[in-house]
């Protein structure tokens, strides 16, 4: 009996969607790929309704200004990219959540294996303050 409840659990947990069950969290990288240590994206995914919503954090404690961000959606092999957006933020305070809200656009539930990646593009020149 328990190993029948076992395998019904990880077998829907293969094939239920990941988009709207738990937020994705992480490093936000520089432009050369490496992690930016002060900038992170949190509680990112898309819900049922097409929206693309989380937050981009300055962690750090000094301000960001002139912050620029690529961020797209796109399959766990990363071959794929399902929807993309650059989004200027502008100047960050000091531990500052900035909340982004997007239309996807595309029906979700097409979304099974997803995940976010974020990127500082090249031709940002923001100043750490």
């Amino acid at each position: 009996m328990m190993k029948s409840l076992f395998l019904c659990l990880f077998i829907a947990f293969l094939i239920l969607p990941s988009n709207g069950l738990a937020g994705s969290s992480g490093e936000i990288n520089s432009s050369s790929g490496v992690p930016d240590k002060d900038l992170r994206y949190q509680d990112f995914q898309v819900t049922e309704d097409g929206t693309i919503s989380g937050y981009i954090v300055n962690a750090s404690g000094r301000p960001r200004s002139g912050v620029r961000i690529d961020m797209w959606l796109t399959n766990m092999q990363e071959t794929r990219i399902f929807w993309r957006k650059s989004l200027n933020i502008g100047d960050m305070a000091p531990q500052a959540k900035y909340m982004v809200k997007e239309r996807y656009g595309s029906d979700p539930s097409d979304l099974v294996r997803t995940k976010f990646m974020f990127r500082i593009p090249s031709g940002a020149n923001f100043r750490n303050n």
